[in-house]
């Protein structure tokens, strides 16, 4: 549910200190974050956002060499990219940007700085776009093929350009660990859970991958609408990797059968 967007809160006019904005100074920006766990469509759905003229995107400022950053070099980032200052690849926009946001996954100190990252978000009047998935068995499966082995030249290969590599990728099959399934698929529902109750009192949108594959066209126009920017048809060259049933794309799908069955996340063995 998508609670009233109140416009005064979330209208801005950055001032940046690395360029000019020139005629575009008096053009109001809305700020956004999508708050997300990897394996989530992000890439994609970045690569979308980046198409329409008006908003300006980065991918994941935290991830890998960012971790172990203080929350104080966090903040700092923040305060870079909203103020239009951050030093770091995006897409060149010919025309004036209306919103401006970036992927910041729950894992990169979102909810364990809380007390300073959630206030942040709502003081500064920031728009978050929650993206996760229906079925976190996929999130798990699609993390594992990406990053479990190196020699088959598939480690960070999360997204691709071709239809030749989206095969190669799509071969590989990993081993499932049953021991940690159960616990790692309750981690996620829990952290999801968590964000939601973070920011339940804030304007937001819930986009579920399943149902942004299904009709993107309808959910980008909610998008669209939510961070108040013309609508646009979003594009996006990015390649779907998996296309095959779930059980079709791991070594061990007996045990992981075995392991669920039973349990109440037995449903994730159906839902694609």
């Amino acid at each position: 549910t998508n609670i009233k967007l109140s416009e005064s809160n979330h209208i801005h006019f950055p001032h940046p200190s690395t360029f000019n904005r020139g005629e575009c100074i008096m053009n109001p920006v809305r700020y956004f974050v999508v708050l997300s766990l990897q394996r989530s469509g992000t890439g994609w759905f970045n690569s979308l956002l980046n198409s329409h003229t008006n908003i300006s995107m980065y991918g994941e400022l935290f991830a890998y060499r960012y971790l172990k950053q203080d929350i104080e070099k966090t903040i700092d980032t923040l305060d870079k990219v909203y103020n239009m200052d951050l030093e770091e690849n995006i897409t060149p926009k010919n025309e004036c940007t209306s919103a401006i946001g970036f992927i910041w996954m729950l894992h990169q100190n979102v909810i364990r700085y809380r007390n300073v990252t959630v206030p942040y978000i709502k003081s500064n009047g920031i728009l978050p776009i929650f993206l996760f998935r229906k079925n976190p068995l996929r999130c798990i499966i699609s993390l594992a093929a990406a990053v479990n082995d190196e020699t088959k030249n598939v480690t960070e290969k999360f997204h691709t350009m071709s239809k030749y590599e989206a095969h190669v990728l799509a071969s590989y099959k990993p081993t499932i660990n049953k021991v940690t399934l159960v616990s790692n698929i309750k981690y996620m529902k829990k952290q999801i859970s968590k964000c939601f109750k973070l920011f339940n009192d804030t304007p937001h949108i819930r986009i579920y991958y399943e149902d942004l594959l299904k009709n993107p066209d309808k959910w980008l126009d909610q998008v669209q609408d939510f961070i108040k920017v013309p609508r646009q048809k979003l594009r996006s060259d990015q390649i779907k990797i998996h296309n095959g049933p779930i059980s079709s794309l791991v070594s061990n799908w007996e045990e992981i059968v075995e392991t669920l069955n039973g349990t109440k996340y037995q449903k994730f063995l159906y839902e694609d």
